[in-house]
């Protein structure tokens, strides 16, 4: 049913779902619905159109990334949005994938309930932490994870990076992202002054429990080192060994990833996105 804006440029998609913030039907076609603007906030730091344009900017990254890796998005495209959320970000690919190619899973039932409610197409699941894809070898040629590397452990993404090769199409590519480099001099700027926030106080002692010895630690972090702050993901199924922050490189990723993928793209560049991303291809 949305075939009939698969002509529209990209910027008149992203107007378009835009309007669906207050116009639910658009051209007779029912749009994915929003959560309230608590809830938008609570899973993305963001709410209404702020959501929707860092949801358009990776998406259009990983349109690219498909183009440039031989895996241009169509209605075949079997997509797998890992950590689907609210549907924010699986939304903007109703123009090219054909709605039954749509799939999401998320490991938190209260927002995945949220999602199932809100789209009107697509399949989306509950997986367990540490778990195992509900789908069967080889069933994905995309799959798109916006702040999941964000916050797992080493050993749990690597658990997950496991599981992705397992369901991705050999060939098949992953566009995810992880935070910044800029959040070494954040987490070494709030255990040195925490301020008054609860935020910046539980921050800075999440810093200072992962690493005792910070000040020398974080004054020059090694450029192939996963940083990871043991918080917890905020909610009971969420335990602080497998979900906080965490900034994956390139070079860590390259030496753990490996044998599962190709790096074939890193970017970190603030100024077109806040957490830094990278394209992975499947080894055979």
């Amino acid at each position: 049913m949305y075939e009939r804006f698969s002509r529209l440029s990209d910027a008149d998609w992203h107007a378009v779902l835009k309007r669906s913030l207050k116009e639910p039907v658009i051209d007779g076609v029912r749009f994915p619905g929003f959560p309230d603007d608590s809830t938008q906030a609570l899973f993305t730091s963001h709410k209404g159109d702020a959501a929707l344009n860092e949801a358009f900017t990776f998406f259009q990254i990983a349109q690219a990334a498909c183009s440039r890796f031989g895996k241009p998005l169509g209605r075949a495209t079997r997509l797998l949005d890992f950590g689907v959320g609210w549907g924010r970000i699986v939304r903007y690919f109703l123009r090219d994938v054909a709605p039954q190619n749509i799939h999401g899973v998320d490991v938190t039932p209260q927002v995945l309930g949220i999602c199932q409610s809100l789209l009107p197409v697509g399949d989306y699941r509950l997986v367990k932490p540490r778990g195992a894809f509900d789908y069967a070898d080889a069933s994905f040629d995309l799959v798109t994870a916006f702040s999941v590397f964000s916050h797992l452990s080493a050993d749990n993404g690597l658990h997950w990076i496991r599981e992705m090769h397992r369901v991705v199409a050999p060939g098949g590519l992953v566009v995810l992202t992880t935070l910044s480099r800029s959040f070494v001099a954040l987490c070494r700027d709030v255990a040195t002054n925490p301020g008054a926030s609860d935020w910046a106080k539980g921050m800075a002692e999440s810093v200072t429990r992962s690493y005792p010895d910070w000040k020398t630690k974080l004054a020059k972090f090694p450029e192939d080192e996963l940083l990871y702050l043991s918080s917890g993901g905020g909610f009971d199924s969420l335990a602080p060994d497998d979900y906080g922050w965490a900034m994956v490189p390139a070079a860590w990723a390259r030496k753990n990833w490996g044998p599962y993928f190709e790096v074939v793209e890193y970017a970190d560049d603030p100024a077109k996105l806040a957490q830094a991303y990278m394209t992975l291809r499947r080894r055979p």
